[in-house]
């Protein structure tokens, strides 16, 4: 068993190998569920379920729940960032999506939730 720390929640667990999770060159990165996955961050980050069930609607519309993902016209990650709000509004990686979570969290609570145009609910 390998121990990941997860500094951002202050959370420790054992994990698999992580071959056997799709956890390649130490960066998160899985193969299946990641929506599952995001989600449980999600639901350890949020205060209610109006703030979990929002970022978990916006991230699945956005991205379908694909950290790494960049639409080559300036969006990327789960909520689909540009550079620029990124710059403003977050930090760290904006392919980490620990950091990208903790961004659209501080966004919502900032009642600043129109900045995504993604109304899609289906999760």
């Amino acid at each position: 068993m390998y121990k990941y720390t997860i500094p951002i929640i202050s959370l420790e667990f054992e994990v698999p190998e992580p071959s056997k999770m799709g956890i390649s060159e130490g960066a998160y990165k899985y193969k299946t569920d990641t929506c599952k996955d995001w989600g449980f961050i999600i639901d350890m980050k949020t205060d209610n379920e109006v703030e979990r069930k929002w970022l978990k609607d916006i991230m699945f519309c956005e991205s379908t729940c694909r950290e790494k993902v960049d639409n080559g016209q300036g969006f990327k990650g789960l909520y689909q960032f540009n550079d620029a709000t990124w710059k403003e509004n977050c930090e760290g990686d904006i392919f980490n999506g620990f950091a990208q979570i903790d961004c659209a969290l501080k966004l919502y609570r900032k009642n600043q939730q129109d900045r995504w145009e993604c109304k899609n609910t289906t999760l």
